[in-house]
């Protein structure tokens, strides 16, 4: 259970400890705790409207205390549409990047629908929907595409009025999470004949990153499918990490560094302190030339790896004792990779439904919150975090509660004392009243 003393609108403080290993064998206990600030919940107005938020569909960005989400009316199917895109500066002011007042750039309507954005400072990536009505109920997609607020306005970074640099006609669909870094964005984006490949616009010139075109590194042929349903490139300092596949059972985790094109992991490379050799793919976090994600094995294994360091490691996988919690992790989700520290959600469940977020944060791996848990004076349904819900000391995560209600929230770890012993249990309670 979180306690919750001098609980304000904003923050509620909650307390982990974390048992720490020390050289001479006996067990001490560091304290490490965790302020829990509420960015928006469903008693939140929405902006410019009269009503209150109903729901936020997916996990929300954030970079150095700002944060980026999806929050609408929570009525579904039905018009007037009201879902946006928004952002919260440091001061808790909630603005507006696009809603379904916003005009489509470049096109005739206004948005309707949106998926997760991307954060970077104030700069928000999103794929957004323009949608028509259909007389006989329903509605139909008119327009589809990536966009920024970059320069203070909606605008394009490619939609279906945009060819398809060394392709064939316009695009037609796009990945669901572009990233944005330094002004720049990728994207997963595909054309009728479902050619797919991986783009980035810098500076307002769209290139090829991978595409059908493109011999796989150390593979054979070229690529074939990059995922555009839920396609995660992911943007840092120009260079771009991603999950590809090609013919003959052939995928990996690619990025290109410096121009060059190489694999990170592949079905050919063996699973960290296993026997096999991976197998799939998942949730890719590149940040300062290192990659963080998640993958399985021919077999048995899966898990959180990273190449921090120089070489690729573990995590956390299926051998790894859940901190604060029973038995070992079965399962991983979303994987955020910053500044050296990595956070994810993982559960004992193998069809996984996503029980807690842990990180790394504080040098051990150390659970933040999980369902069932106690906050704000209600329990915990499920949370939802993302692949840029960490940011220096600070995670982001949506939670959803047993009453239906919901809100967007941010963890800050604590300063605590430093470690006498790198050797840490994964040990974790939440203090008690």
């Amino acid at each position: 259970m979180i306690t919750m003393k001098n609980l304000s609108i904003a923050t509620i403080v909650g307390t982990a400890f974390m048992a720490l290993g020390i050289a001479s064998g006996v067990q001490r206990v560091e304290a490490a705790s965790f302020s829990f600030t509420k960015v928006v919940d469903t008693n939140t107005n929405i902006p410019g409207g009269t009503e209150n938020f109903g729901s936020f569909p997916s996990a929300p960005s954030l970079e150095n205390g700002i944060t980026a989400f999806v929050g609408d009316r929570g009525v579904y199917n039905a018009t007037p549409f009201k879902q946006g895109v928004y952002t919260t500066n440091l001061d808790g002011e909630l603005k507006v990047v696009a809603d379904s007042n916003t005009p489509i750039p470049g096109d005739t309507g206004n948005f309707a629908f949106f998926n997760d954005p991307s954060l970077d400072n104030t700069r928000v990536a999103f794929r957004g929907f323009g949608v028509t009505v259909v007389p006989t109920g329903g509605y139909r997609y008119t327009q589809e595409g990536i966009y920024t607020n970059i320069g203070g306005s909606v605008n394009v970074v490619a939609d279906r009025n945009t060819l398809i640099p060394g392709g064939t006609g316009n695009f037609a669909f796009f990945s669901v999470y572009p990233s944005i870094n330094d002004g720049g964005v990728a994207f997963v984006g595909s054309g009728n004949n479902f050619t797919q490949g991986i783009y980035t616009n810098i500076d307002g010139e769209l290139k090829v990153v991978a595409d059908s075109n493109t011999q796989i590194p150390d593979g054979t042929g070229n690529f074939n499918d990059f995922d555009v349903s839920y396609g995660i490139p992911t943007l840092d300092n120009g260079s771009v990490a991603f999950v590809g596949s090609g013919n003959s059972f052939q995928r990996g985790i690619y990025t290109i560094l410096d121009g060059s094109l190489s694999v990170i992991a592949d079905r050919n490379t063996s699973v960290p302190d296993s026997k096999e050799n991976f197998s799939s793919f998942d949730y890719p976090s590149l940040n300062n030339g290192s990659v963080a994600f998640v993958g399985s094995g021919n077999n048995f294994q899966r898990g959180v790896y990273t190449t921090l360091g120089g070489s690729l490691n573990v995590v956390a996988d299926r051998n790894t004792p859940i901190p604060g919690g029973t038995g070992n992790f079965n399962n991983f989700g979303f994987v955020s990779l910053n500044d050296g520290n990595i956070a994810f959600t993982g559960s004992p469940i193998a069809n996984f439904i996503p029980t807690a977020i842990y990180t790394t944060l504080g040098g051990s791996l150390t659970k933040v919150i999980g369902n069932n848990d106690s906050f704000e004076g209600k329990t915990i349904r499920f949370l939802t975090f993302g692949s840029e819900g960490l940011s220096g000391n600070q995670i982001a995560f949506r939670a959803v509660f047993t009453d239906s209600s919901e809100g967007i929230y941010i963890a800050t770890i604590n300063p605590t004392s430093i470690p006498e012993s790198p050797m840490v249990l994964g040990v974790l309670e939440y203090s008690k009243e």
